[in-house]
């Protein structure tokens, strides 16, 4: 059995295979004899044919929860009700 690392067009680890024979593709890079083997969302560096570490981001903005959801519902309301009636006068 073989083993690879898929990766997306950033070089980022989106999948780890394991194949019956090798392949020979850019995207699929054989980690049979890498120990430890790279983790989703490692990067690899094809220049020094290495995975970094995956780098865990927070998003850059919090996930609104459904009082937000409706303030800004209600605010997006408020402000195309004023505008109507402003293109009215």
């Amino acid at each position: 059995m073989v083993y690879y690392a898929q990766l997306d067009i950033n070089n980022r680890v989106v999948a780890i295979s394991q194949l019956s024979d090798k392949v020979n593709l850019e995207n699929m890079i054989d980690i049979s004899d890498l120990e430890p083997k790279p983790q989703l969302g490692s990067v690899y560096d094809p220049l020094t044919q290495q995975f970094s570490e995956p780098v865990i981001t927070d998003p850059s903005e919090p996930i609104p929860n459904a009082a937000d959801i409706q303030m800004q519902t209600l605010l997006n309301t408020e402000y195309l009700v004023i505008m109507s009636e402003l293109n009215n006068l």
